[in-house]
């Protein structure tokens, strides 16, 4: 009897774990995907913000000055290079919904010194996240 070759079952098997490995390759490949897509996205806001502190650095007399005085811009008005959407090649994130609120604070933390309060919101076809920052 000749024994040289490999039986249906073997062969089956080495495809369902080729299979299986491929799947978990591409769940991967997709995480690593979503996870850089957020970080990319996190890089912009953090962006948005200096580009706030540099508008007011041009325009000092914009700034909120006093408790309660509150200034939005958007994002189409900062000093900024447009973001490219990495979910959507060719995409960018530049629309009338994703600003920035800066409020004057009087007392920041525990040592009663005042600053302003940056809520940035970066708002994209899939991306939809506001961040706070504080000066």
């Amino acid at each position: 009897m000749n024994n040289k070759g490999y039986t249906l079952v073997e062969l089956l098997a080495v495809i369902v774990i080729i299979a299986l490995l491929g799947g978990i390759a591409t769940i991967s490949y997709i995480s690593y995907q979503n996870t850089s897509a957020e970080r990319v996205f996190e890089t912009y806001m953090d962006n948005m913000h200096e580009a706030t502190i540099m508008y007011f650095l041009e325009h000092g007399n914009e700034k909120p000055m006093n408790t309660g005085d509150v200034k939005t811009l958007y994002l189409n008005n900062l000093p900024i290079d447009k973001f490219n959407n990495p979910y959507e090649a060719g995409d960018y994130c530049v629309n009338s919904d994703s600003y920035v609120r800066v409020e004057y604070l009087k007392a920041v933390n525990d040592k009663g010194t005042s600053g302003l309060k940056y809520h940035v919101c970066l708002k994209c076809n899939r991306f939809n996240k506001c961040k706070d920052y504080t000066n």
